[in-house]
Protein backbone atom coordinates (compact mmCIF):
# COMPACT_ATOMS: atom_id res chain seq x y z
CA UNK A 1 0.00 0.00 0.00
CA UNK A 2 2.52 2.85 0.84
CA UNK A 3 4.28 1.46 -2.62
CA UNK A 4 1.29 2.14 -4.41
CA UNK A 5 0.66 5.82 -2.19
CA UNK A 6 4.51 6.84 -3.16
CA UNK A 7 4.02 6.35 -6.83
CA UNK A 8 0.61 8.25 -7.02
CA UNK A 9 2.81 11.81 -5.89
CA UNK A 10 5.42 11.15 -8.96
CA UNK A 11 5.40 14.03 -11.29
CA UNK A 12 7.63 14.58 -14.68
CA UNK A 13 9.64 17.61 -15.53
CA UNK A 14 9.07 17.47 -18.81
CA UNK A 15 5.38 18.21 -18.13
CA UNK A 16 6.18 21.76 -16.43
CA UNK A 17 9.20 22.40 -18.96
CA UNK A 18 7.87 26.24 -20.83
CA UNK A 19 10.17 29.00 -22.46
CA UNK A 20 10.49 32.43 -22.79
CA UNK A 21 13.12 34.51 -25.06
CA UNK A 22 16.42 34.58 -23.91
CA UNK A 23 16.77 38.16 -24.88
CA UNK A 24 14.72 41.11 -26.55
CA UNK A 25 12.65 39.28 -29.41
CA UNK A 26 11.29 42.69 -30.37
CA UNK A 27 12.85 44.97 -33.11
CA UNK A 28 11.29 47.14 -35.52
CA UNK A 29 9.81 45.96 -38.90
CA UNK A 30 13.82 45.89 -39.47
CA UNK A 31 16.76 45.56 -38.12
CA UNK A 32 17.71 48.74 -36.11
CA UNK A 33 20.60 49.72 -38.19
CA UNK A 34 18.01 49.70 -41.21
CA UNK A 35 15.35 50.87 -39.62
CA UNK A 36 17.68 54.21 -38.69
CA UNK A 37 18.79 54.31 -42.20
CA UNK A 38 15.40 53.40 -44.21
CA UNK A 39 13.56 55.84 -42.17
CA UNK A 40 15.39 59.57 -42.20
CA UNK A 41 13.02 61.51 -44.56
CA UNK A 42 13.46 64.47 -47.06
CA UNK A 43 10.69 65.18 -48.81
CA UNK A 44 12.24 64.96 -52.23
CA UNK A 45 10.02 63.83 -55.26
CA UNK A 46 11.73 61.27 -57.76
CA UNK A 47 10.99 60.56 -61.52
CA UNK A 48 8.02 58.38 -60.19
CA UNK A 49 6.10 61.06 -58.38
CA UNK A 50 7.07 58.91 -54.93
CA UNK A 51 9.13 60.33 -51.61
CA UNK A 52 12.87 58.84 -51.38
CA UNK A 53 14.16 58.49 -47.60
CA UNK A 54 16.88 60.94 -46.81
CA UNK A 55 16.87 63.34 -44.41
CA UNK A 56 14.15 65.82 -43.48
CA UNK A 57 15.37 68.87 -44.53
CA UNK A 58 13.15 71.45 -46.25
CA UNK A 59 14.11 70.71 -50.35
CA UNK A 60 15.38 73.79 -52.37
CA UNK A 61 13.14 75.82 -54.25
CA UNK A 62 12.75 74.38 -57.32
CA UNK A 63 13.72 76.88 -60.82
CA UNK A 64 10.86 78.27 -63.27
CA UNK A 65 11.26 80.85 -65.65
CA UNK A 66 8.46 83.86 -66.63
CA UNK A 67 8.69 84.60 -69.87
CA UNK A 68 6.62 86.25 -72.67
CA UNK A 69 7.44 84.38 -75.83
CA UNK A 70 5.33 83.13 -78.91
CA UNK A 71 7.49 80.09 -78.50
CA UNK A 72 5.04 79.04 -76.44
CA UNK A 73 1.56 80.00 -77.56
CA UNK A 74 -1.02 76.82 -78.16
CA UNK A 75 0.48 75.09 -75.01
CA UNK A 76 -1.83 73.37 -72.50
CA UNK A 77 -1.29 75.26 -68.88
CA UNK A 78 -1.12 72.68 -66.59
CA UNK A 79 -3.24 74.31 -63.82
CA UNK A 80 -6.35 74.85 -66.22
CA UNK A 81 -5.55 72.95 -69.33
CA UNK A 82 -6.50 76.14 -71.48
CA UNK A 83 -3.80 77.77 -74.36
CA UNK A 84 -1.33 79.79 -72.77
CA UNK A 85 -0.85 83.25 -73.93
CA UNK A 86 0.66 86.45 -72.79
CA UNK A 87 3.14 85.75 -69.73
CA UNK A 88 3.47 82.21 -68.77
CA UNK A 89 5.91 80.16 -66.22
CA UNK A 90 7.85 77.74 -67.78
CA UNK A 91 8.43 74.59 -65.21
CA UNK A 92 11.04 72.67 -66.11
CA UNK A 93 9.18 68.54 -66.43
CA UNK A 94 6.08 69.92 -65.50
CA UNK A 95 4.95 71.79 -68.27
CA UNK A 96 4.18 75.85 -68.79
CA UNK A 97 1.53 77.68 -66.52
CA UNK A 98 -0.42 81.01 -66.72
CA UNK A 99 1.14 83.22 -64.40
CA UNK A 100 -1.79 83.83 -63.08
CA UNK A 101 -2.57 80.19 -62.73
CA UNK A 102 1.00 79.67 -60.71
CA UNK A 103 -0.41 79.61 -57.49
CA UNK A 104 0.09 77.99 -53.90
CA UNK A 105 -2.69 75.31 -53.79
CA UNK A 106 -3.15 75.75 -49.87
CA UNK A 107 -2.62 79.62 -50.00
CA UNK A 108 -3.68 80.43 -53.42
CA UNK A 109 -0.90 83.29 -53.22
CA UNK A 110 0.65 83.64 -57.04
CA UNK A 111 3.82 82.64 -56.83
CA UNK A 112 5.63 83.77 -60.51
CA UNK A 113 8.07 86.21 -58.32
CA UNK A 114 8.49 83.72 -55.43
CA UNK A 115 9.98 80.60 -54.35
CA UNK A 116 7.95 77.23 -54.52
CA UNK A 117 7.92 73.82 -53.67
CA UNK A 118 6.51 71.07 -55.22
CA UNK A 119 4.64 67.74 -53.50
CA UNK A 120 2.88 65.30 -55.56
CA UNK A 121 2.43 67.42 -58.61
CA UNK A 122 1.53 70.05 -56.16
CA UNK A 123 2.83 73.49 -55.67
CA UNK A 124 3.28 74.89 -52.26
CA UNK A 125 4.82 78.47 -51.03
CA UNK A 126 7.68 77.91 -48.57
CA UNK A 127 5.33 79.09 -45.98
CA UNK A 128 2.61 76.31 -46.38
CA UNK A 129 5.24 73.92 -47.37
CA UNK A 130 6.91 74.00 -44.27
CA UNK A 131 3.72 74.26 -42.06
CA UNK A 132 2.07 70.99 -43.84
CA UNK A 133 4.95 68.84 -44.42
CA UNK A 134 7.43 69.37 -41.51
CA UNK A 135 7.91 66.34 -39.27
CA UNK A 136 7.60 67.00 -35.33
CA UNK A 137 9.24 65.02 -32.67
CA UNK A 138 6.94 62.98 -30.24
CA UNK A 139 9.30 64.14 -27.34
CA UNK A 140 9.95 67.13 -27.54
CA UNK A 141 7.82 68.88 -30.02
CA UNK A 142 10.20 70.55 -31.88
CA UNK A 143 10.85 70.32 -35.84
CA UNK A 144 13.18 67.85 -37.04
CA UNK A 145 16.12 68.78 -39.20
CA UNK A 146 18.31 66.05 -39.45
CA UNK A 147 17.90 62.66 -38.99
CA UNK A 148 14.67 61.67 -38.00
CA UNK A 149 13.49 58.18 -36.07
CA UNK A 150 9.90 56.79 -37.04
CA UNK A 151 8.58 54.20 -34.56
CA UNK A 152 5.25 53.11 -32.98
CA UNK A 153 3.71 55.70 -35.43
CA UNK A 154 5.35 58.31 -34.96
CA UNK A 155 8.25 60.66 -35.29
CA UNK A 156 11.63 61.22 -32.81
CA UNK A 157 15.00 63.52 -33.08
CA UNK A 158 17.61 60.32 -32.89
CA UNK A 159 18.67 61.07 -29.13
CA UNK A 160 14.91 61.99 -28.54
CA UNK A 161 13.90 58.13 -29.01
CA UNK A 162 14.30 57.00 -25.36
CA UNK A 163 12.85 54.06 -22.92
CA UNK A 164 9.36 55.38 -21.20
CA UNK A 165 11.20 54.55 -17.86
CA UNK A 166 15.06 55.74 -17.05
CA UNK A 167 14.99 58.20 -20.48
CA UNK A 168 17.83 56.50 -21.68
CA UNK A 169 17.86 56.51 -25.65
CA UNK A 170 18.27 53.45 -26.86
CA UNK A 171 20.82 54.38 -29.53
CA UNK A 172 21.81 50.74 -31.34
CA UNK A 173 20.11 48.53 -28.94
CA UNK A 174 16.54 46.64 -29.51
CA UNK A 175 13.74 47.71 -27.31
CA UNK A 176 10.49 46.36 -26.04
CA UNK A 177 6.77 47.36 -26.01
CA UNK A 178 3.86 47.60 -23.39
CA UNK A 179 1.09 49.50 -24.11
CA UNK A 180 2.77 51.34 -26.87
CA UNK A 181 5.35 52.59 -24.99
CA UNK A 182 9.05 51.89 -25.48
CA UNK A 183 11.05 49.82 -22.44
CA UNK A 184 14.50 49.17 -22.45
CA UNK A 185 15.05 45.28 -22.15
CA UNK A 186 16.20 46.12 -18.37
CA UNK A 187 12.90 48.24 -17.37
CA UNK A 188 10.65 45.92 -19.36
CA UNK A 189 11.61 42.73 -17.24
CA UNK A 190 11.14 44.71 -13.88
CA UNK A 191 7.79 45.44 -15.48
CA UNK A 192 7.02 42.38 -16.51
CA UNK A 193 9.49 39.93 -16.40
CA UNK A 194 9.32 36.52 -14.25
CA UNK A 195 11.49 35.38 -11.41
CA UNK A 196 12.57 32.60 -10.61
CA UNK A 197 11.32 31.05 -7.00
CA UNK A 198 14.89 29.65 -6.56
CA UNK A 199 17.45 32.41 -7.06
CA UNK A 200 15.03 35.22 -7.39
CA UNK A 201 16.69 35.86 -10.82
CA UNK A 202 14.78 37.06 -14.19
CA UNK A 203 13.93 34.01 -15.91
CA UNK A 204 15.22 33.88 -19.89
CA UNK A 205 15.21 30.89 -22.23
CA UNK A 206 13.87 27.77 -21.07
CA UNK A 207 12.21 27.09 -17.44
CA UNK A 208 9.98 25.03 -15.12
CA UNK A 209 6.16 25.92 -14.32
CA UNK A 210 5.59 23.54 -11.19
CA UNK A 211 4.12 23.96 -8.15
CA UNK A 212 2.36 27.55 -9.05
CA UNK A 213 6.04 28.68 -9.41
CA UNK A 214 8.25 29.45 -11.98
CA UNK A 215 12.81 28.49 -12.09
CA UNK A 216 15.04 28.09 -13.83
CA UNK A 217 15.96 24.53 -15.13
CA UNK A 218 19.20 24.19 -13.22
CA UNK A 219 17.63 26.10 -9.85
CA UNK A 220 14.72 23.17 -9.95
CA UNK A 221 16.06 20.52 -7.75
CA UNK A 222 16.21 18.19 -4.51
CA UNK A 223 15.03 20.07 -1.29
CA UNK A 224 17.35 18.10 0.26
CA UNK A 225 20.37 16.51 -1.86
CA UNK A 226 19.95 20.21 -4.40
CA UNK A 227 21.15 17.26 -6.83
CA UNK A 228 18.61 17.71 -10.46
CA UNK A 229 15.82 15.28 -10.63
CA UNK A 230 18.29 13.28 -13.50
CA UNK A 231 15.03 10.26 -14.05
CA UNK A 232 12.79 13.45 -15.22
CA UNK A 233 10.74 12.86 -12.16
CA UNK A 234 10.13 14.47 -8.43
CA UNK A 235 7.82 14.12 -5.82
CA UNK A 236 6.14 16.50 -3.55
CA UNK A 237 5.46 17.13 0.15
CA UNK A 238 4.32 20.66 1.44
CA UNK A 239 4.75 21.83 -1.85
CA UNK A 240 8.47 21.35 -2.09
CA UNK A 241 10.18 19.14 -4.63
CA UNK A 242 11.75 15.51 -3.76
CA UNK A 243 13.59 13.37 -5.15
CA UNK A 244 12.33 9.50 -4.67
CA UNK A 245 15.77 8.94 -2.16
CA UNK A 246 14.95 12.17 0.06
CA UNK A 247 11.11 11.92 -0.31
CA UNK A 248 10.31 12.11 4.03
CA UNK A 249 8.54 9.26 5.12
CA UNK A 250 5.06 9.53 6.84
CA UNK A 251 5.28 10.30 10.55
CA UNK A 252 3.71 8.95 13.55
CA UNK A 253 3.33 9.25 17.29
CA UNK A 254 5.60 7.80 19.01
CA UNK A 255 4.36 5.35 21.58
CA UNK A 256 6.91 6.24 23.96
CA UNK A 257 9.85 8.53 24.49
CA UNK A 258 9.40 11.41 21.93
CA UNK A 259 12.25 11.49 19.06
CA UNK A 260 13.29 14.65 18.18
CA UNK A 261 11.28 16.02 15.20
CA UNK A 262 12.67 15.39 11.65
CA UNK A 263 14.53 18.73 9.85
CA UNK A 264 12.04 20.43 7.67
CA UNK A 265 14.17 21.66 4.30
CA UNK A 266 14.21 24.86 3.68
CA UNK A 267 11.93 26.32 1.34
CA UNK A 268 13.53 28.23 -1.82
CA UNK A 269 12.28 32.09 -1.20
CA UNK A 270 9.26 32.91 -3.91
CA UNK A 271 9.88 36.53 -5.68
CA UNK A 272 7.24 37.13 -7.69
CA UNK A 273 6.49 40.51 -9.52
CA UNK A 274 4.32 43.23 -8.29
CA UNK A 275 2.71 43.95 -11.68
CA UNK A 276 0.75 41.56 -13.97
CA UNK A 277 2.50 39.48 -15.82
CA UNK A 278 2.06 39.71 -19.88
CA UNK A 279 1.28 35.62 -21.13
CA UNK A 280 4.46 36.17 -22.99
CA UNK A 281 7.44 38.42 -23.63
CA UNK A 282 7.04 39.02 -27.25
CA UNK A 283 6.18 42.54 -27.43
CA UNK A 284 4.40 44.25 -30.62
CA UNK A 285 5.92 45.24 -34.01
CA UNK A 286 6.19 49.18 -34.13
CA UNK A 287 3.64 49.57 -36.18
CA UNK A 288 0.85 52.89 -35.98
CA UNK A 289 -1.71 50.69 -34.88
CA UNK A 290 -1.76 47.52 -32.50
CA UNK A 291 -4.16 45.25 -30.97
CA UNK A 292 -6.20 48.36 -29.15
CA UNK A 293 -5.24 50.99 -31.93
CA UNK A 294 -6.74 51.09 -35.38
CA UNK A 295 -5.00 52.17 -38.11
CA UNK A 296 -5.93 55.76 -39.60
CA UNK A 297 -7.05 55.77 -43.33
CA UNK A 298 -7.67 58.96 -44.95
CA UNK A 299 -11.07 59.88 -46.04
CA UNK A 300 -9.75 61.25 -49.25
CA UNK A 301 -7.37 58.47 -50.72
CA UNK A 302 -8.27 55.56 -48.85
CA UNK A 303 -4.32 55.37 -47.97
CA UNK A 304 -2.53 54.65 -43.98
CA UNK A 305 -2.00 57.89 -42.72
CA UNK A 306 1.53 57.92 -41.08
CA UNK A 307 2.29 61.02 -39.33
CA UNK A 308 0.59 64.11 -38.67
CA UNK A 309 -3.28 63.80 -39.81
CA UNK A 310 -6.34 66.29 -38.98
CA UNK A 311 -9.95 64.88 -38.26
CA UNK A 312 -13.38 66.25 -38.94
CA UNK A 313 -16.83 64.75 -39.04
CA UNK A 314 -15.58 61.37 -37.99
CA UNK A 315 -13.12 61.42 -40.83
CA UNK A 316 -9.15 61.30 -40.66
CA UNK A 317 -7.40 62.89 -43.64
CA UNK A 318 -4.10 63.46 -44.45
CA UNK A 319 -2.89 67.30 -44.12
CA UNK A 320 -2.81 68.38 -47.98
CA UNK A 321 -6.11 66.24 -48.16
CA UNK A 322 -8.10 68.36 -45.87
CA UNK A 323 -9.59 70.38 -48.45
CA UNK A 324 -13.37 71.39 -49.52
CA UNK A 325 -14.66 68.79 -51.31
CA UNK A 326 -16.19 70.87 -54.54
CA UNK A 327 -13.20 73.75 -54.98
CA UNK A 328 -10.60 71.08 -53.50
CA UNK A 329 -8.84 74.35 -51.23
CA UNK A 330 -6.93 73.72 -48.92
CA UNK A 331 -8.54 73.87 -45.34
CA UNK A 332 -7.45 73.66 -41.46
CA UNK A 333 -9.00 71.40 -38.93
CA UNK A 334 -7.83 74.07 -36.16
CA UNK A 335 -10.44 76.50 -37.97
CA UNK A 336 -13.87 75.31 -38.12
CA UNK A 337 -15.60 78.39 -39.33
CA UNK A 338 -13.78 78.30 -42.69
CA UNK A 339 -15.79 74.66 -43.24
CA UNK A 340 -18.47 72.59 -42.49
CA UNK A 341 -20.37 69.29 -43.64
CA UNK A 342 -22.28 69.06 -46.45
CA UNK A 343 -25.40 66.10 -46.20
CA UNK A 344 -23.15 63.94 -46.87
CA UNK A 345 -20.79 64.13 -44.61
CA UNK A 346 -18.01 66.01 -46.67
CA UNK A 347 -16.11 69.49 -45.97
CA UNK A 348 -17.02 71.99 -47.87
CA UNK A 349 -15.76 75.84 -47.25
CA UNK A 350 -17.73 78.49 -46.56
CA UNK A 351 -17.31 79.85 -49.98
CA UNK A 352 -18.35 77.16 -51.94
CA UNK A 353 -21.48 76.97 -49.39
CA UNK A 354 -22.17 81.06 -49.51
CA UNK A 355 -22.06 80.48 -53.79
CA UNK A 356 -24.10 77.22 -54.00
CA UNK A 357 -25.79 76.78 -50.70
Amino acid sequence: MKKQTSKKLIYHVENYLNALPSKPTHTPSRDYQQLKKELTYESKRNQHGSDDIKTPKTPRPLSKVSVTSPLYVGQECSACHQQVHGSVVSVPGNGVWHSHCFTCKACHRQLENESYFEKDGDIYCSVDYRRLFTLYCDTCGEPIERQVIRALGKYYHQDHFICCVCKQPFGDQQFMVLDDQPYCQQDYLKKCGKKCSGCGEYLQGEYINALNQEWHKSCFHCTVCKQPFSNGSFMVKDNKPYCEQHYPPSYTKPISSSPSSPVTPTKPSVLKPTVPKPSTLKPTVPKPSTASHAKKVCHVCQNIIDGPCANALGHDYHIHHFQCSRCNRALSSRVPGMWQGDSRGELVCKMCINKHG
